[in-house]
Protein backbone atom coordinates (compact mmCIF):
# COMPACT_ATOMS: atom_id res chain seq x y z
CA UNK A 1 0.00 0.00 0.00
CA UNK A 2 3.13 2.21 1.11
CA UNK A 3 4.19 2.18 -2.50
CA UNK A 4 0.80 3.13 -4.61
CA UNK A 5 0.28 5.98 -1.51
CA UNK A 6 3.81 7.16 -2.53
CA UNK A 7 3.10 7.37 -6.29
CA UNK A 8 -0.20 9.43 -5.07
CA UNK A 9 2.24 11.96 -3.78
CA UNK A 10 4.63 12.04 -6.98
CA UNK A 11 1.59 13.47 -8.29
CA UNK A 12 1.50 16.53 -6.66
CA UNK A 13 5.10 17.06 -7.02
CA UNK A 14 4.42 17.05 -11.12
CA UNK A 15 1.70 19.66 -10.54
CA UNK A 16 4.23 22.34 -8.01
CA UNK A 17 7.43 21.70 -10.51
CA UNK A 18 4.98 22.47 -13.64
CA UNK A 19 3.09 25.13 -11.99
CA UNK A 20 6.65 26.49 -10.95
CA UNK A 21 7.61 26.80 -14.69
CA UNK A 22 7.46 29.64 -17.04
CA UNK A 23 4.91 27.99 -19.09
CA UNK A 24 1.28 29.08 -19.84
CA UNK A 25 -1.70 27.58 -18.21
CA UNK A 26 -2.52 25.73 -21.67
CA UNK A 27 1.45 24.16 -22.31
CA UNK A 28 1.23 23.09 -18.46
CA UNK A 29 -1.94 21.29 -18.97
CA UNK A 30 -0.63 19.30 -21.73
CA UNK A 31 2.41 18.84 -19.89
CA UNK A 32 0.76 17.40 -16.70
CA UNK A 33 -1.41 14.94 -19.10
CA UNK A 34 2.03 13.65 -20.77
CA UNK A 35 3.52 12.97 -17.16
CA UNK A 36 0.18 11.69 -16.10
CA UNK A 37 -0.15 9.26 -19.07
CA UNK A 38 3.36 7.64 -18.70
CA UNK A 39 2.88 7.76 -14.67
CA UNK A 40 -0.16 5.76 -14.80
CA UNK A 41 1.08 2.90 -17.83
CA UNK A 42 4.02 2.32 -15.20
CA UNK A 43 1.67 2.01 -12.49
CA UNK A 44 -1.27 -0.07 -14.31
CA UNK A 45 1.12 -2.30 -16.29
CA UNK A 46 4.55 -2.84 -14.23
CA UNK A 47 3.28 -4.26 -11.07
CA UNK A 48 3.83 -7.53 -8.95
CA UNK A 49 0.72 -9.62 -10.80
CA UNK A 50 0.85 -12.39 -8.00
CA UNK A 51 -0.81 -10.09 -5.62
CA UNK A 52 -3.85 -9.81 -7.23
CA UNK A 53 -6.00 -13.50 -7.36
CA UNK A 54 -7.78 -12.38 -10.73
CA UNK A 55 -5.06 -11.72 -12.83
CA UNK A 56 -4.44 -15.76 -13.20
CA UNK A 57 -7.86 -16.29 -14.59
CA UNK A 58 -7.23 -13.24 -17.69
CA UNK A 59 -3.48 -14.95 -18.56
CA UNK A 60 -4.82 -18.71 -18.58
CA UNK A 61 -7.77 -17.65 -20.55
CA UNK A 62 -5.03 -15.50 -22.73
CA UNK A 63 -2.92 -18.56 -23.01
CA UNK A 64 -5.70 -21.53 -23.62
CA UNK A 65 -7.64 -18.78 -26.47
CA UNK A 66 -6.44 -20.85 -29.54
CA UNK A 67 -8.28 -24.06 -27.80
CA UNK A 68 -11.60 -24.61 -28.72
CA UNK A 69 -12.24 -26.61 -25.79
CA UNK A 70 -11.59 -23.26 -23.92
CA UNK A 71 -12.19 -23.60 -20.08
CA UNK A 72 -14.44 -20.08 -20.16
CA UNK A 73 -16.60 -18.82 -22.92
CA UNK A 74 -16.70 -14.42 -22.00
CA UNK A 75 -17.70 -12.10 -24.26
CA UNK A 76 -17.12 -11.80 -27.87
CA UNK A 77 -15.16 -8.21 -27.77
CA UNK A 78 -12.54 -10.02 -24.85
CA UNK A 79 -12.82 -13.00 -26.76
CA UNK A 80 -11.45 -11.12 -29.77
CA UNK A 81 -8.74 -9.02 -28.17
CA UNK A 82 -7.30 -12.32 -26.92
CA UNK A 83 -7.27 -13.77 -30.25
CA UNK A 84 -5.58 -11.01 -32.51
CA UNK A 85 -3.18 -10.29 -29.43
CA UNK A 86 -2.36 -13.94 -29.01
CA UNK A 87 -1.34 -14.00 -32.63
CA UNK A 88 1.28 -10.75 -32.65
CA UNK A 89 2.57 -12.71 -29.38
CA UNK A 90 2.41 -15.81 -26.90
CA UNK A 91 3.46 -13.66 -23.76
CA UNK A 92 0.20 -12.95 -21.77
CA UNK A 93 1.72 -9.14 -20.56
CA UNK A 94 1.06 -8.04 -24.03
CA UNK A 95 -2.54 -8.00 -22.67
CA UNK A 96 -1.74 -6.37 -19.37
CA UNK A 97 0.32 -3.32 -21.94
CA UNK A 98 -2.56 -3.14 -24.27
CA UNK A 99 -5.70 -3.04 -21.80
CA UNK A 100 -3.90 -0.70 -19.98
CA UNK A 101 -3.28 1.13 -22.98
CA UNK A 102 -6.56 1.88 -23.55
CA UNK A 103 -8.07 2.86 -20.23
CA UNK A 104 -5.21 5.06 -19.90
CA UNK A 105 -6.04 6.72 -23.19
CA UNK A 106 -10.03 6.68 -22.74
CA UNK A 107 -9.43 8.17 -19.20
CA UNK A 108 -6.92 10.93 -20.08
CA UNK A 109 -8.45 12.11 -23.33
CA UNK A 110 -11.90 12.53 -20.90
CA UNK A 111 -9.98 14.63 -18.22
CA UNK A 112 -8.54 16.84 -20.47
CA UNK A 113 -11.46 16.97 -22.47
CA UNK A 114 -13.94 17.72 -19.87
CA UNK A 115 -12.45 18.69 -16.62
CA UNK A 116 -11.36 21.61 -15.62
CA UNK A 117 -8.65 20.80 -12.77
CA UNK A 118 -6.70 17.88 -14.75
CA UNK A 119 -4.61 17.14 -11.83
CA UNK A 120 -7.42 16.31 -9.09
CA UNK A 121 -9.59 14.84 -11.83
CA UNK A 122 -6.20 12.24 -12.01
CA UNK A 123 -5.64 12.27 -8.55
CA UNK A 124 -9.31 11.45 -7.83
CA UNK A 125 -9.13 8.88 -10.51
CA UNK A 126 -6.12 7.04 -8.59
CA UNK A 127 -8.40 7.16 -5.17
CA UNK A 128 -11.15 5.35 -6.95
CA UNK A 129 -11.38 3.21 -9.72
CA UNK A 130 -7.77 3.24 -10.98
CA UNK A 131 -7.03 0.38 -8.46
CA UNK A 132 -9.61 -2.11 -8.96
CA UNK A 133 -9.15 -1.55 -13.19
CA UNK A 134 -5.67 -3.04 -12.23
CA UNK A 135 -7.03 -6.58 -11.83
CA UNK A 136 -10.59 -6.18 -12.92
CA UNK A 137 -9.73 -6.19 -16.36
CA UNK A 138 -12.89 -6.55 -18.28
CA UNK A 139 -15.56 -4.43 -16.68
CA UNK A 140 -12.75 -1.77 -16.05
CA UNK A 141 -11.77 -1.55 -20.28
CA UNK A 142 -16.32 -1.29 -20.43
CA UNK A 143 -15.89 1.58 -18.21
CA UNK A 144 -13.84 4.15 -20.14
CA UNK A 145 -15.25 2.98 -23.08
CA UNK A 146 -18.13 4.31 -21.94
CA UNK A 147 -17.09 7.33 -20.91
CA UNK A 148 -15.83 8.08 -24.37
CA UNK A 149 -19.44 8.41 -25.64
CA UNK A 150 -20.35 11.69 -23.68
CA UNK A 151 -20.22 13.71 -26.57
CA UNK A 152 -23.14 11.76 -28.18
CA UNK A 153 -25.24 11.87 -25.01
CA UNK A 154 -25.05 15.72 -24.90
CA UNK A 155 -25.06 16.38 -28.51
CA UNK A 156 -28.48 13.78 -28.96
CA UNK A 157 -26.32 11.55 -31.15
CA UNK A 158 -28.33 7.89 -30.77
CA UNK A 159 -26.61 6.04 -33.07
CA UNK A 160 -22.40 7.06 -32.25
CA UNK A 161 -23.70 6.19 -28.72
CA UNK A 162 -25.15 3.26 -29.45
CA UNK A 163 -22.17 2.07 -31.38
CA UNK A 164 -19.40 3.08 -28.73
CA UNK A 165 -21.62 1.67 -25.92
CA UNK A 166 -21.85 -1.71 -27.73
CA UNK A 167 -18.25 -2.40 -27.95
CA UNK A 168 -18.58 -1.80 -23.97
CA UNK A 169 -20.96 -3.81 -23.73
CA UNK A 170 -18.77 -6.58 -26.00
CA UNK A 171 -16.29 -6.10 -23.17
CA UNK A 172 -18.32 -7.09 -19.97
CA UNK A 173 -22.07 -7.26 -20.18
CA UNK A 174 -22.94 -5.23 -17.44
CA UNK A 175 -22.34 -1.75 -19.85
CA UNK A 176 -25.69 -2.19 -21.03
CA UNK A 177 -26.68 -0.06 -17.82
CA UNK A 178 -24.90 2.27 -19.47
CA UNK A 179 -27.88 2.93 -21.97
CA UNK A 180 -29.66 4.77 -19.10
CA UNK A 181 -27.28 7.94 -19.27
CA UNK A 182 -28.63 8.82 -22.90
CA UNK A 183 -32.12 8.79 -21.85
CA UNK A 184 -31.59 10.38 -18.45
CA UNK A 185 -30.19 13.23 -20.04
CA UNK A 186 -32.90 15.27 -21.51
CA UNK A 187 -34.89 15.66 -18.33
CA UNK A 188 -34.74 18.86 -16.59
CA UNK A 189 -32.53 19.21 -13.00
CA UNK A 190 -36.07 20.28 -10.43
CA UNK A 191 -38.65 18.38 -8.20
CA UNK A 192 -40.35 16.42 -10.73
CA UNK A 193 -36.58 14.90 -11.85
CA UNK A 194 -36.26 13.81 -8.39
CA UNK A 195 -39.45 12.49 -7.93
CA UNK A 196 -39.45 10.84 -10.78
CA UNK A 197 -36.26 8.95 -9.85
CA UNK A 198 -37.02 7.89 -6.23
CA UNK A 199 -40.22 6.60 -7.57
CA UNK A 200 -38.20 4.76 -10.59
CA UNK A 201 -35.86 3.31 -7.64
CA UNK A 202 -38.59 2.15 -5.29
CA UNK A 203 -40.22 0.46 -8.21
CA UNK A 204 -36.56 -1.32 -9.10
CA UNK A 205 -36.19 -2.32 -5.60
CA UNK A 206 -39.53 -4.45 -4.99
CA UNK A 207 -39.26 -5.82 -8.79
CA UNK A 208 -36.03 -7.09 -8.53
CA UNK A 209 -36.82 -10.44 -7.92
CA UNK A 210 -38.90 -10.04 -10.81
CA UNK A 211 -36.33 -8.69 -13.20
CA UNK A 212 -33.70 -11.04 -12.44
CA UNK A 213 -35.83 -14.22 -12.69
CA UNK A 214 -36.48 -12.59 -16.63
CA UNK A 215 -32.57 -11.55 -16.55
CA UNK A 216 -31.96 -15.72 -15.94
CA UNK A 217 -34.47 -16.88 -18.86
CA UNK A 218 -32.41 -14.69 -21.19
CA UNK A 219 -28.72 -15.94 -20.43
CA UNK A 220 -27.67 -18.57 -17.46
CA UNK A 221 -24.95 -16.35 -16.99
CA UNK A 222 -26.76 -13.98 -14.96
CA UNK A 223 -27.36 -16.46 -12.34
CA UNK A 224 -23.86 -16.19 -11.20
CA UNK A 225 -24.56 -12.89 -9.93
CA UNK A 226 -27.49 -13.80 -7.95
CA UNK A 227 -27.91 -14.49 -3.95
CA UNK A 228 -30.96 -16.39 -2.63
CA UNK A 229 -31.21 -13.93 0.45
CA UNK A 230 -31.46 -9.67 0.09
CA UNK A 231 -28.75 -8.78 1.91
CA UNK A 232 -28.07 -5.54 3.27
CA UNK A 233 -24.97 -3.68 2.28
CA UNK A 234 -22.28 -3.18 5.50
CA UNK A 235 -19.72 0.12 6.27
CA UNK A 236 -19.01 -0.09 3.14
CA UNK A 237 -21.72 0.70 1.17
CA UNK A 238 -22.08 3.75 3.66
CA UNK A 239 -19.02 4.93 2.67
CA UNK A 240 -19.14 5.32 -0.97
CA UNK A 241 -22.17 6.56 -0.27
CA UNK A 242 -20.88 9.49 2.29
CA UNK A 243 -18.61 10.22 -0.65
CA UNK A 244 -20.95 10.33 -3.11
CA UNK A 245 -23.13 12.60 -0.98
CA UNK A 246 -20.54 14.99 -0.60
CA UNK A 247 -19.64 15.67 -4.01
CA UNK A 248 -23.87 16.11 -4.62
CA UNK A 249 -24.15 18.49 -1.63
CA UNK A 250 -20.64 20.15 -2.93
CA UNK A 251 -22.59 20.68 -6.50
CA UNK A 252 -25.44 22.10 -4.88
CA UNK A 253 -23.33 24.79 -3.19
CA UNK A 254 -20.86 25.72 -5.93
CA UNK A 255 -23.61 25.62 -8.84
CA UNK A 256 -26.33 27.29 -6.43
CA UNK A 257 -28.91 26.13 -8.60
CA UNK A 258 -28.94 22.85 -10.16
CA UNK A 259 -31.57 23.57 -12.50
CA UNK A 260 -29.20 25.97 -14.50
CA UNK A 261 -26.63 23.49 -15.10
CA UNK A 262 -25.77 22.80 -18.85
CA UNK A 263 -23.89 20.33 -21.04
CA UNK A 264 -22.06 17.54 -19.77
CA UNK A 265 -21.80 18.94 -16.52
CA UNK A 266 -25.64 18.19 -16.30
CA UNK A 267 -24.96 14.81 -17.21
CA UNK A 268 -22.32 14.43 -14.47
CA UNK A 269 -24.51 16.01 -11.88
CA UNK A 270 -27.56 13.50 -12.97
CA UNK A 271 -25.11 10.75 -13.00
CA UNK A 272 -24.19 11.73 -9.80
CA UNK A 273 -27.85 11.61 -8.57
CA UNK A 274 -28.29 8.21 -9.56
CA UNK A 275 -25.20 6.70 -8.02
CA UNK A 276 -26.54 8.15 -4.44
CA UNK A 277 -30.01 6.16 -4.78
CA UNK A 278 -27.79 3.14 -6.27
CA UNK A 279 -25.95 3.28 -3.02
CA UNK A 280 -29.25 3.23 -0.92
CA UNK A 281 -30.66 0.44 -2.67
CA UNK A 282 -27.38 -1.52 -2.15
CA UNK A 283 -27.67 -0.74 1.58
CA UNK A 284 -31.01 -1.81 2.18
CA UNK A 285 -30.30 -4.86 -0.32
CA UNK A 286 -31.08 -6.63 -3.10
CA UNK A 287 -30.54 -10.18 -4.71
CA UNK A 288 -28.22 -9.33 -7.05
CA UNK A 289 -24.46 -9.72 -6.21
CA UNK A 290 -21.96 -7.30 -7.29
CA UNK A 291 -24.53 -4.68 -7.21
CA UNK A 292 -22.30 -1.97 -6.36
CA UNK A 293 -20.05 -2.54 -9.77
CA UNK A 294 -22.88 -1.64 -11.71
CA UNK A 295 -22.94 1.31 -10.12
CA UNK A 296 -19.32 2.46 -11.08
CA UNK A 297 -20.49 3.36 -14.60
CA UNK A 298 -22.78 6.18 -12.82
CA UNK A 299 -20.04 7.09 -10.16
CA UNK A 300 -16.66 7.51 -12.03
CA UNK A 301 -17.89 10.62 -13.92
CA UNK A 302 -17.55 12.53 -10.29
CA UNK A 303 -13.85 12.96 -11.02
CA UNK A 304 -14.86 15.20 -13.83
CA UNK A 305 -17.89 16.38 -11.66
CA UNK A 306 -16.06 18.08 -8.43
CA UNK A 307 -13.08 19.55 -10.57
CA UNK A 308 -15.92 21.23 -12.59
CA UNK A 309 -18.23 22.42 -9.41
CA UNK A 310 -14.63 23.93 -7.36
CA UNK A 311 -14.45 26.50 -10.83
CA UNK A 312 -17.74 28.00 -9.74
CA UNK A 313 -16.04 29.35 -6.33
CA UNK A 314 -15.72 32.74 -6.76
CA UNK A 315 -14.26 32.96 -3.00
CA UNK A 316 -11.03 31.56 -3.23
CA UNK A 317 -10.15 31.83 0.64
CA UNK A 318 -13.22 28.35 0.11
CA UNK A 319 -11.80 27.15 -2.89
CA UNK A 320 -8.26 26.87 -1.32
CA UNK A 321 -9.79 25.71 1.70
CA UNK A 322 -12.12 23.04 -0.12
CA UNK A 323 -9.59 21.38 -2.49
CA UNK A 324 -7.22 19.87 0.42
CA UNK A 325 -10.42 18.87 2.02
CA UNK A 326 -11.25 16.64 -0.30
CA UNK A 327 -8.20 15.40 -1.05
CA UNK A 328 -8.00 13.84 2.41
CA UNK A 329 -11.58 12.37 1.93
CA UNK A 330 -10.65 10.79 -0.93
CA UNK A 331 -7.33 9.14 0.79
CA UNK A 332 -9.27 7.92 3.77
CA UNK A 333 -11.94 6.04 1.15
CA UNK A 334 -8.75 5.00 -0.84
CA UNK A 335 -7.60 2.70 2.55
CA UNK A 336 -11.16 1.13 1.93
CA UNK A 337 -9.89 0.07 -1.33
CA UNK A 338 -6.72 -1.38 -1.75
CA UNK A 339 -7.51 -4.27 -0.55
CA UNK A 340 -4.16 -6.83 -1.58
CA UNK A 341 -1.73 -4.15 -1.61
CA UNK A 342 0.81 -3.03 -4.50
CA UNK A 343 4.34 -3.49 -5.63
CA UNK A 344 6.24 -2.56 -8.95
CA UNK A 345 7.62 -4.92 -10.50
CA UNK A 346 9.91 -4.93 -14.16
Amino acid sequence: MGVYFLNILLLFFYVLRIRSSSLNRSSQRFLFLMIAFIHLMILHTFFDASLFPDLKGYTTYFNSISNPQSYAHLEFGWYLLNRILRAFSHNSFILIFSVSLVIILCYLSTIKRYSAIPWLSVFLLLCTVFYDSIFVLRQNLALPICLMTIPFIVERKPISFAIITLIAVSFHYSAIVWVIAYFIYPFKINSGFYILLILFAILFYFSMEIILKSMVMLTTKIMAYTKNNSNSGGAGVLKMAAVNISTFLLCLYCFKDPAQIKGYNKLFFQLNIITIILNLLEYFGTSFALFGRLNLYYSVPGILLIPNALVQITNKKIYYILIPVICILYLVFLIHIVQFGYEIKF
